[in-house]
């Protein structure tokens, strides 16, 4: 029961940060709408311009997914041995 209550508020964050990403993303499209009229005139594809949008978003998601990734790596390695860690 422990770990699925972990495993519901790890769920419950990351639907809360996908619903506070909308406005943000609606905000830098307004903000940068002579922008994307410029590219498209100079003959950006939509792909391109979605790229430019998201790119920043997509830093922070990866920066994310490499920390996550070394802490759960870090703590399935002390779980797996055997091992506790101290506190101090």
């Amino acid at each position: 029961m422990k770990l699925i209550g972990i495993f519901a508020a790890i769920l419950h964050s990351f639907v809360a940060c996908l619903g506070l990403s909308r406005p943000r993303r609606a905000s830098t499209t307004e903000q940068r709408t002579k922008e994307i009229g410029i590219r498209k005139v100079l003959g950006a594809s939509r792909s391109e311009i979605i790229l430019l949008l998201s790119r920043r978003v997509l830093a922070l998601i990866g920066a994310g997914a490499v920390v996550a990734s070394a802490v759960a790596w870090l703590a399935m390695h002390q779980w797996l041995s055997g091992s506790r860690i101290e506190r101090r």
